[in-house]
C-alpha cells in the first residue's frame, strides 16, 4: 500500500460543521459592520466600507457554501500512526505535512459546541516548535488516536 493510499478521509458530517462555521462567521462579520455604521452614522466612508465588506463577506460565504467546503472535504487526507503524522490538504496549493512520531510531544482532543452536536472532535498534535490540527474527526476515532499515542513506546526506551 502506498503512502497516499494509507491516508484517511474526514467523516461525512464535517462539511455540515464547516458550512455552519462559515455562515456564523458571515453573520458576525455583517453584524460588526452594521454596528460600525451605527457608531459612526455621520461618516459616509464608514457606511460605504461597511456595505462593501458585507457584500464581500456574503459573496465569499456563498462560494464557500456552494463549492469550497465540498472541495476541501474531498482533498483533506491524514494519518496518525506509529510512523507519525501525515497531512495532505489544500485545493489550489496542496500542503503536505509530515511529523515523525518521535517528534510528537502531545496529542490534544478539542470539541466545540457545534462539533459536540455532530459527534466530532479536532485532534491537535504538538511538537516542540509547532502544533498541527487534524480533523474534525469522529469522536471515537479522535479519542482512539490520542490513546494510541499515549501507549506508543518511545524509540529511546526500545533500544
Amino acid at each position: 500500500m502506498s503512502d497516499e493510499e494509507s491516508l484517511h478521509s474526514l467523516p461525512t458530517q464535517v462539511p455540515v460543521l464547516w458550512r455552519w462555521q462559515s455562515a456564523i462567521g458571515c453573520v458576525v462579520t455583517c453584524a460588526l459592520l452594521w454596528a460600525a455604521t451605527l457608531i459612526w452614522p455621520d461618516l459616509a466612508w464608514v457606511s460605504l466600507l461597511a456595505a462593501a465588506g458585507a457584500a464581500l463577506a456574503v459573496s465569499a460565504t456563498a462560494a464557500d457554501l456552494a463549492w469550497l467546503v465540498r472541495r476541501r472535504h474531498t482533498t483533506y487526507r491524514f494519518a496518525l500512526d506509529e510512523r507519525g503524522l501525515r497531512l495532505r490538504q489544500g485545493i489550489l496549493i496542496v500542503h503536505r505535512t509530515i511529523v515523525p512520531a518521535d517528534q510528537i510531544l502531545y496529542v490534544d482532543v478539542r470539541q466545540g459546541p457545534i462539533e459536540r452536536t455532530l459527534g466530532l472532535s479536532t485532534l491537535r498534535v504538538g511538537t516542540l516548535g509547532s502544533s498541527h490540527e487534524v480533523g474534525p474527526l469522529a469522536d471515537s476515532h479522535a479519542l482512539a488516536l490520542a490513546e494510541s499515542h499515549l501507549h506508543r513506546m518511545p524509540h529511546d526506551a526500545a533500544s
